[in-house]
Protein backbone atom coordinates (compact mmCIF):
# COMPACT_ATOMS: atom_id res chain seq x y z
CA UNK A 1 0.00 0.00 0.00
CA UNK A 2 1.51 3.34 -0.99
CA UNK A 3 1.64 6.42 1.19
CA UNK A 4 -0.07 9.53 -0.22
CA UNK A 5 2.44 11.97 -1.64
CA UNK A 6 2.89 15.31 0.07
CA UNK A 7 3.32 18.30 -2.23
CA UNK A 8 6.98 19.20 -2.38
CA UNK A 9 6.41 22.70 -1.08
CA UNK A 10 5.02 21.45 2.19
CA UNK A 11 7.18 18.37 2.60
CA UNK A 12 10.38 20.33 2.15
CA UNK A 13 9.18 23.51 3.81
CA UNK A 14 9.54 25.59 0.66
CA UNK A 15 7.24 28.38 -0.44
CA UNK A 16 4.02 27.58 -2.28
CA UNK A 17 3.70 28.87 -5.85
CA UNK A 18 2.52 32.42 -6.24
CA UNK A 19 -1.05 33.67 -6.42
CA UNK A 20 -1.40 36.92 -8.28
CA UNK A 21 -3.81 39.69 -9.13
CA UNK A 22 -2.83 42.78 -11.06
CA UNK A 23 -0.68 43.95 -8.14
CA UNK A 24 -0.33 41.35 -5.42
CA UNK A 25 1.36 37.97 -5.17
CA UNK A 26 1.14 35.52 -2.24
CA UNK A 27 3.49 32.75 -1.18
CA UNK A 28 2.77 30.63 1.89
CA UNK A 29 5.01 28.61 4.18
CA UNK A 30 2.40 26.62 6.12
CA UNK A 31 4.56 23.74 7.34
CA UNK A 32 8.03 24.88 8.43
CA UNK A 33 10.56 22.31 9.64
CA UNK A 34 10.00 21.03 13.17
CA UNK A 35 6.96 21.29 15.41
CA UNK A 36 4.79 24.27 14.44
CA UNK A 37 3.88 25.10 18.06
CA UNK A 38 7.56 25.61 18.87
CA UNK A 39 8.27 28.03 16.01
CA UNK A 40 5.19 30.12 15.26
CA UNK A 41 7.28 32.58 13.27
CA UNK A 42 8.36 29.76 10.98
CA UNK A 43 4.87 29.97 9.49
CA UNK A 44 4.44 32.99 7.27
CA UNK A 45 2.85 34.48 4.18
CA UNK A 46 4.99 36.52 1.82
CA UNK A 47 3.01 39.36 0.21
CA UNK A 48 4.67 40.93 -2.85
CA UNK A 49 3.82 44.06 -4.82
CA UNK A 50 4.52 43.38 -8.49
CA UNK A 51 3.62 46.88 -9.65
CA UNK A 52 5.70 50.05 -10.06
CA UNK A 53 3.63 52.05 -7.55
CA UNK A 54 3.33 51.67 -3.76
CA UNK A 55 0.47 49.56 -2.40
CA UNK A 56 -1.39 50.75 0.71
CA UNK A 57 -2.30 47.64 2.75
CA UNK A 58 -4.06 49.54 5.56
CA UNK A 59 -7.11 47.58 6.79
CA UNK A 60 -6.50 44.72 4.33
CA UNK A 61 -7.17 41.22 5.76
CA UNK A 62 -5.20 38.00 5.48
CA UNK A 63 -7.43 35.06 6.47
CA UNK A 64 -7.27 31.28 6.61
CA UNK A 65 -10.07 28.88 5.59
CA UNK A 66 -11.97 29.26 8.87
CA UNK A 67 -11.73 33.07 8.81
CA UNK A 68 -9.07 33.59 11.43
CA UNK A 69 -7.79 36.89 10.10
CA UNK A 70 -4.96 39.34 10.48
CA UNK A 71 -5.80 42.98 9.76
CA UNK A 72 -2.93 45.04 8.39
CA UNK A 73 -2.27 48.13 10.54
CA UNK A 74 -2.87 51.70 9.41
CA UNK A 75 0.03 52.94 7.34
CA UNK A 76 1.16 49.48 6.19
CA UNK A 77 2.60 50.12 2.74
CA UNK A 78 4.39 47.86 0.31
CA UNK A 79 6.79 49.61 -2.03
CA UNK A 80 7.04 48.92 -5.76
CA UNK A 81 8.51 45.46 -6.32
CA UNK A 82 8.70 45.01 -2.53
CA UNK A 83 7.82 42.05 -0.33
CA UNK A 84 6.55 41.77 3.22
CA UNK A 85 6.47 38.71 5.49
CA UNK A 86 3.47 38.26 7.76
CA UNK A 87 4.56 35.84 10.49
CA UNK A 88 2.12 33.94 12.70
CA UNK A 89 3.84 34.56 16.05
CA UNK A 90 5.12 37.59 17.90
CA UNK A 91 7.89 40.08 17.34
CA UNK A 92 8.50 43.71 16.59
CA UNK A 93 6.85 44.93 13.37
CA UNK A 94 9.21 46.39 10.78
CA UNK A 95 9.09 47.51 7.17
CA UNK A 96 9.88 43.93 6.05
CA UNK A 97 7.98 41.85 8.64
CA UNK A 98 4.64 42.08 10.42
CA UNK A 99 3.51 39.75 13.21
CA UNK A 100 0.01 38.34 13.73
CA UNK A 101 0.72 37.88 17.46
CA UNK A 102 -1.02 34.52 17.63
CA UNK A 103 -0.21 31.97 20.31
CA UNK A 104 -0.76 28.90 18.13
CA UNK A 105 -0.28 27.92 14.47
CA UNK A 106 -2.69 29.49 11.99
CA UNK A 107 -2.07 27.67 8.72
CA UNK A 108 -3.17 24.03 8.52
CA UNK A 109 -0.40 21.83 7.15
CA UNK A 110 -2.65 19.40 5.28
CA UNK A 111 -5.16 21.72 3.65
CA UNK A 112 -6.00 25.40 3.97
CA UNK A 113 -6.45 28.61 2.03
CA UNK A 114 -4.79 32.01 2.45
CA UNK A 115 -7.00 34.84 1.21
CA UNK A 116 -5.93 38.47 0.99
CA UNK A 117 -8.77 41.00 0.76
CA UNK A 118 -8.51 44.75 0.43
CA UNK A 119 -10.32 47.31 2.59
CA UNK A 120 -13.49 46.96 0.47
CA UNK A 121 -13.56 43.17 0.91
CA UNK A 122 -12.46 42.41 -2.67
CA UNK A 123 -10.23 39.34 -2.95
CA UNK A 124 -6.83 40.45 -4.18
CA UNK A 125 -4.97 37.12 -3.92
CA UNK A 126 -5.64 33.56 -2.80
CA UNK A 127 -3.55 30.44 -2.32
CA UNK A 128 -5.11 27.02 -1.55
CA UNK A 129 -3.37 23.76 -0.75
CA UNK A 130 -4.53 20.22 -0.15
CA UNK A 131 -1.97 17.47 0.11
CA UNK A 132 -4.33 15.10 -1.68
CA UNK A 133 -4.97 17.44 -4.59
CA UNK A 134 -1.98 19.77 -4.75
CA UNK A 135 -1.68 23.53 -4.65
CA UNK A 136 -3.69 26.19 -6.46
CA UNK A 137 -2.32 29.70 -6.19
CA UNK A 138 -3.97 31.01 -9.33
CA UNK A 139 -5.48 34.50 -9.41
CA UNK A 140 -8.92 34.76 -7.73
Amino acid sequence: MSTPLRPTILALGLLAPAAATAQVELRVLADPPGHDDLDLNGEYVLVSNEETTPLNLSRWRLCNAVYHCYVFPEGATLGPGGALRVRTGTGRDSLETLYMRRDRPLWANWADVATLTDETGAVRARCMWDRGRGIDCSPP
